[in-house]
């Protein structure tokens, strides 16, 4: 089975950890959970191809993009940018 890494990276609070939650298990919650460091889950779909394992890495908000750490990207297939279109400090 292929494994392919994907991180979600922006600033604290534009709801990266709800899109995983409801993407992986199907809920959504208004509630605000603050990431620390990185919280990955896996998700496994089907393709033409075969069986795919997402790994989906939520990496903790920060301010700016150069705060985080590097490392987590390390061998990512995909990086999704999350902003929050009310608040454009978010698109920084």
């Amino acid at each position: 089975m292929m494994q392919k890494k994907i991180c979600l990276l922006g600033s604290s609070g534009v709801g990266k950890t709800s899109l995983i939650k409801q993407y992986v298990e199907g809920i959504f919650s208004e509630k605000y959970l603050t990431s620390i460091g990185v919280k990955i889950d896996k998700k496994q779909v089907e393709t033409e191809s075969g069986q795919v394992k997402l790994m989906i890495w939520d990496i903790e908000g920060i301010d700016r993009y150069c705060g985080f750490q590097p490392k987590y990207l390390r061998g990512a297939a995909a990086y999704i940018i999350v902003s929050d279109q009310t608040r454009s400090q978010s698109l920084l």
